[in-house]
């Protein structure tokens, strides 16, 4: 999870250097996916590799050091006597270096208190107080007690707390990755006609899948009128030999940036010139909350007008946080100059109102 999670996060910031720069709020479960991610980064990680060498320990894949105390009870001293809060040993010990005391079961001498330290265990005479034996752990060992410390949180409240968190949000990251994997299978492409069959070609470039919601109500418009239509994302772009019109649904993600399947669509244009002249329209999606407003979409506006066999249809048309009454415009416009005859469209792009909350004027001024 810790592993994938940081591959994807900087997937999506595009580099290493924005891991923790800001983040589009694209959807409440996309952007606290990332958000929690982040902030749960190092003790997940930690959660996990403790964990897998706890777990190679107990099958046995690394061997586990047994202590062994060998005690000459026939050598125990009796002499001199003292009570166990005289025994310097204890004195000399600071308590939080001491993960555990074994009493002894009797008042024989035989019998000895055991003490795990830190880095030791040792056996102490119940009635000198003199250290009987001293073992120290191997490494191995040390670690053992490490990993137990941090992934189970014992010896430290702050930091059991924190791993009851991090916990908490692998729950979170279950319900939050499903949501995202189920919205974006819900906006699946699915074509009727293959990309050699069809005259206009809808090529959609999109972070997060929203915008595919757009291209398929101008596929199905097209599919109404008894028109041949294919969709595919930018990044598949290729030689369409019967294509007449192509669409391109560009959102801009971040700072500018292309989103993820569409960052080889110029370098493909390059590649592979259409055989035949056609006519393009871009529409470009993005937020006026970023200062690079749709960039993308007129990057790749753009870079269709240098090519000899596109011929634009109409002006690039930005639409702002997705608003179905800006998309509708273009599609007004865009089906007026294909003589394509458009009905529905707002039941096809209809949202979720905004929640509005009551109010009450106390005073004029």
């Amino acid at each position: 999870i810790a592993t994938s999670g940081t591959i994807l996060i900087i997937q999506r910031q595009r580099s290493f250097k924005k891991f923790f720069g800001k983040i589009v709020k694209d959807g409440f479960a996309q952007y606290y996916h990332v958000v929690l991610g982040r902030l749960m980064l190092i003790p997940i990680i930690i959660i996990s590799l403790s964990g897998t060498y706890l777990s190679l320990q107990r099958f046995g894949i690394v061997k586990e050091q047994k202590i062994t105390h060998k005690i000459d009870f026939d050598a125990l001293k009796t002499d001199p006597a003292k009570k166990i809060a005289d025994f310097e040993v204890f004195k000399n010990i600071p308590l939080d270096h001491v993960q555990s005391i074994e009493f002894p079961f009797s008042e024989d001498v035989e019998d000895y208190f055991t003490l795990k330290l830190d880095d030791k265990e040792i056996t102490v005479n119940q009635i000198t107080g003199d250290i009987i034996t001293e073992q120290a752990y191997s490494k191995a060992t040390i670690f053992n007690n490490l990993s137990m410390d941090l992934h189970t949180g014992r010896g430290s409240a702050i930091w059991a707390i924190i791993l009851a968190i991090a916990s908490a949000n692998i729950l979170f990251f279950i319900y939050s990755g499903f949501v995202i994997w189920w919205k974006r299978r819900a906006n699946g492409i699915k074509n009727k006609y293959k990309f050699d069959q069809a005259e206009f070609i809808l090529l959609v470039g999109s972070e997060n899948g929203t915008t595919f919601r757009f291209a398929k109500a101008i596929q199905d418009q097209l599919l109404k009128n008894g028109k041949t239509a294919f969709m595919a994302e930018l990044n598949n772009y290729k030689n369409f030999p019967k294509a007449k019109q192509i669409l391109v649904f560009a959102a801009t993600y971040g700072q500018g940036d292309a989103p993820t399947n569409a960052t080889k669509f110029r370098s493909l244009l390059k590649k592979n010139p259409q055989s035949n002249h056609i006519d393009f329209s871009v529409v470009a999606f993005g937020s006026h909350a970023y200062p690079d407003f749709c960039k993308f979409g007129y990057e790749v506006n753009n870079a269709l007008s240098h090519e000899e066999w596109a011929k634009p249809l109409q002006e690039i048309h930005t639409v702002n946080d997705r608003s179905p009454e800006e998309f509708t415009r273009w599609a007004t416009l865009w089906a007026q100059n294909s003589k394509i005859e458009l009905s529905q469209l707002s039941k096809l792009l209809k949202t979720k109102p905004v929640k509005t909350l009551p109010f009450k004027v106390v005073e004029k001024t």
